[in-house]
């Protein structure tokens, strides 16, 4: 709580705002805890800059915001809400599992997320009193689903988010004055090159799991139901630019771009099985855009 404190004063003290995470579900109830004393500390009253980020896959997503909501009023000041669909869908999985839980504390079906997001933005919506909501989105049709549903309650005061690189195209026609004239906050990670790079994969990773096919459609050359890809458990990548591919150094040198070894090394540090030379699974020895969750056949006896 005090490291909690302290954050606030310095973000009071600066007209800064920040935003605190509650993202592992075994933590949500003690992180609302810390959270909630922070937020109606005395010292602290009057302070609007203080946020939370909730994810939309987690079940108890909607109860969360009403919880803040109550919490917001009670404490007669604003609070920012981040509303992001969430990152960490492998890793609440696998904990469940480990757990021997009944069920699982996020959705497992990507329809069921993007109903649970929308459901959430719009208690965000009706309770602009309590909370300022900021929507972290790269999805066209989510963006116009939120903005069509703050017309219909008149609520104007709130923003979009992305990620610096990503959504560009679609945040060019939201928001300019003469266009939906709606504020985007771009979110910037910070850190080394190995940093980054471990971040990217993690992101990669976000979008692959919200890109799930239903099984028996055949999406790569593999049997239907057979490919990681068929249960969102796998995403393939290239490098921005005019040779996605890096095949012109492997020309002109008669080797693989050393960047395809330094991703591949980030990918399995995070405990991605990965489709290059380095790669553990020899059925996907040359594939080195690849990348797949080792569980994910676990997924398929699971049904998704």
């Amino acid at each position: 709580m005090r490291l909690g404190l302290n954050l606030g004063y310095w973000g009071a003290g600066n007209d800064q705002s920040n935003v605190t995470l509650a993202e592992e579900a075994d933590r949500l109830e003690l992180s609302l805890d810390v959270i909630g004393a922070v937020f109606a500390h005395p010292s602290l009253a009057g302070w609007n800059g203080f946020g939370l980020a909730v994810q939309a896959y987690q079940k108890r997503c909607p109860f969360v915001i009403d919880w803040l909501v109550d919490l917001a009023r009670r404490s007669q000041q604003r609070i920012m809400v981040r509303l992001v669909k969430g990152a960490y869908w492998d890793s609440e999985i696998k904990r469940a599992q480990v757990d021997g839980l009944a069920d699982y504390p996020v959705f497992t079906r990507k329809p069921h997320a993007d109903l649970s997001y929308l459901v959430c933005a719009s208690r965000l919506l009706t309770a602009p009193d309590a909370v300022y909501p900021q929507f972290a989105t790269h999805n066209a049709q989510t963006l116009s689903a939120v903005f069509q549903m703050a017309q219909e309650r008149g609520v104007d005061d709130y923003e979009f988010q992305c990620l610096h690189g990503m959504g560009e195209p679609l945040y060019e026609q939201v928001t300019p004055p003469d266009a939906m004239g709606i504020p985007c906050r771009i979110y910037a990670p910070v850190g080394s090159h190995e940093d980054l790079l471990a971040y990217l994969v993690r992101r990669l990773l976000e979008n692959g799991v919200w890109r799930v096919v239903d099984p028996g459609r055949v999406v790569t050359k593999a049997m239907p139901g057979e490919s990681a890809h068929n249960f969102g458990a796998a995403f393939d990548v290239c490098f921005v630019g005019t040779d996605p591919y890096l095949h012109k150094y492997e020309v002109v040198h008669g080797t693989p771009d050393p960047l395809w070894a330094l991703l591949g090394e980030t990918g399995t540090k995070l405990g991605l099985n990965w489709g290059g030379p380095l790669g553990a699974n020899d059925r996907f020895k040359w594939d080195r855009p690849h990348f797949e969750n080792p569980q994910w056949k676990s997924f398929r006896s699971q049904g998704g």
